[in-house]
């Protein structure tokens, strides 16, 4: 009988939905309590193919350690219970937890009380960045991470997609910018627009143009991060 294969164990627990902390416990204590068995036999007097075999028989073939580890319900990740949460239902709500914390922090800071042209002096390069690292690299972010996770738990192809698409498309719906009306001394105010509503209910003007924008942002983070991901599946399937 051959040495327990543990590489092979790790991905198949993984796959059952154990937890990744769970998985790295495990199979370090399989590979310890291996090792023991191997040098209790060897102790004995077995050869070293002898004390490898009777070793790998007393641990247990690779089906019966999968069986009995994947049927304890403690070690299942709660992201392999609740999929729809992990993946799709928690990224997002982090993602508009964010842009109401942006907005609350911009709204506090008082920046709005400026006239236009102390405001762009003062403030204008830093707001310009924070609105799009909010448009396009937060929504990023927040993909990447999903495929992070999912690569890590071994999640099924729907789940990751799913999330990122919708993290995809809030991230390129939500419009954050301070306005200023007419006239270089005027005050200005916080302004937010949902594109997609806006195209929905026909609130701009063009509706389309909002719209279209925000899909092509959603299919570059899209592209982005899933693009990778699914190079980095089809390479682990082939190994």
């Amino acid at each position: 009988m051959r040495d327990p294969d543990f590489d092979s164990l790790k991905e198949r627990l993984l796959r059952g939905g154990v937890g990744p902390k769970h998985v790295r416990r495990t199979i370090a204590e399989l590979r310890d309590h291996h090792t023991d068995l191997f040098a209790e036999a060897f102790a004995r007097g077995c050869s070293l193919e002898d004390a490898g075999r009777e070793a790998s028989i007393r641990l247990g073939d690779e089906d019966a350690l999968a069986t009995a580890i994947i049927a304890r319900p403690e070690l299942r990740s709660w992201a392999h219970r609740w999929p729809w949460v992990a993946y799709c239902l928690t990224p997002t709500a982090a993602l508009l937890a964010a842009f109401a914390g942006l907005l609350l922090l911009v709204g506090l800071s008082g920046v709005t009380h400026l006239d236009h042209d102390t405001f762009a002096k003062r403030w204008g390069l830093l707001a310009s960045g924070i609105g799009s690292f909010y448009r396009f690299g937060l929504p990023l972010v927040s993909g990447v991470v999903i495929c992070v996770l999912a690569a890590q738990r071994r999640a099924y192809l729907r789940w990751p997609v799913i999330g990122v698409a919708m993290v995809s498309i809030v991230g390129g719906a939500f419009k954050f910018d301070v306005c200023w009306p007419r006239g270089g001394n005027a005050h200005g105010a916080l302004c937010m627009r949902i594109d997609i509503l806006t195209w929905a209910f026909g609130l701009s003007v063009p509706p389309f143009h909002g719209f279209m924008g925000t899909l092509l942002r959603a299919v570059a983070t899209c592209a982005l991060t899933l693009g990778p991901y699914l190079w980095w599946r089809r390479r682990a399937a082939r190994a």
